[in-house]
């Protein structure tokens, strides 16, 4: 019999200003275009880590994971990052700016993604939002 030793999670500190914006978030009617689903991951007490989900008729898919989302308020995060986006690879990346706001359950995320390779075209600039409630 082999007993192996386990690291203790670390713990949250008390002034975690990630916590409260954790969580799977859907919109209340899926009318099949646009962001459907919001994923929010705390990297650090300060960040938080965003995936963007799309459903189309079919499928559910991920268009971009924004990895260094910045907390800017007691309920306000930042979006300030250059990401793809899967479906406009041919233009990317893009340079991602907005915001997201949480008030209880609810998230609302808006702003704007900007081609890097073709700035202003018919793709770019890509105005996103979404607004849902937190299912998990």
């Amino acid at each position: 019999m082999f007993i192996s030793g386990c690291q203790k999670d670390t713990p949250i500190p008390a002034n975690d200003k990630a916590s409260k914006f954790v969580g799977i978030y859907n919109v209340p009617v899926n009318n099949g275009s646009g962001l459907t689903q919001i994923q929010i991951v705390r990297v650090n007490e300060n960040s938080l880590k965003v995936i963007l989900k799309i459903t189309d008729a079919y499928y559910q898919y991920t268009a971009t994971t924004l990895q260094n989302v910045t907390i800017s308020g007691t309920n306000t995060a930042t979006i300030s990052e250059t990401q793809n986006i899967i479906e406009a690879t041919d233009l990317g990346p893009y340079v991602f700016s907005g915001t997201i706001m949480i008030n209880g359950s609810n998230a609302t995320l808006s702003g704007t993604a900007i081609s890097v390779k073709v700035p202003y075209n018919d793709n770019s600039p890509m105005n996103f939002s979404f607004s849902g409630k937190k299912v998990q």
